[in-house]
């Protein structure tokens, strides 16, 4: 079996899938979030807009869930619910291993196929966790833009960092 390393391209095509938009729009037109821990008040989703961002795990441990089509089931998944809350109708994203890289926005018309597409031939290589630099650029991404826009950054991984001290300290900053 194929095993990328730090110094492998993944070039082995997922499976494509067609997205649905149509697929949870009932669920999305009643997104309600119980942000009181019993008291019965929850607060409308469908009423808030933020700029909607996607920050994938590309490292060696999830070149199978790239290779057999996970992750752009995942990103098919995701799409339908940002655009509910995105305020430009396109979903910023981010790859990240040991380096990061910041690709084209994940769209309506281009979802279908973006791991292939996008991720795929992106020229990044799978290598080690490293959380800092990516949430580095992410920061400033979004610090430096002029809207009054919050964000809403969907960061997934499937392990432990090798940056902790670093990631912990980014963390802390934002939550100021």
């Amino acid at each position: 079996p194929f095993t990328p390393t730090a110094t492998t391209p993944v070039s082995q095509a997922p499976v494509t899938m067609k997205i649905d938009m149509s697929k949870h729009a009932e669920n999305l037109n009643s997104v309600l979030i119980d942000m009181s821990k019993g008291s019965g008040n929850k607060i409308d989703m469908t009423k808030h807009v933020a700029r909607v961002a996607v920050v994938e795990d590309y490292t060696g441990s999830m070149s199978n869930m790239y290779r057999n089509g996970t992750v752009q089931e995942v990103t098919n998944r995701l799409l339908p619910i940002a655009l509910k809350f995105d305020d430009n109708g396109e979903m910023e994203s981010w790859i990240f291993s040991n380096n990061y890289k910041k690709l084209a926005p994940v769209t309506a018309n281009n979802c279908e196929g973006y791991v292939e597409n996008f991720i795929m031939r992106s020229g990044m290589y799978m290598g080690s966790t490293y959380y800092a630099p990516v949430l580095k650029d992410v920061v400033k991404f979004y610090k430096d833009n002029t809207s009054n826009v919050p964000a809403l950054v969907i960061f997934i991984t499937d392990g432990d960092n090798f940056d902790q001290y670093e990631t912990d300290a980014i963390v802390r900053e934002l939550s100021n």
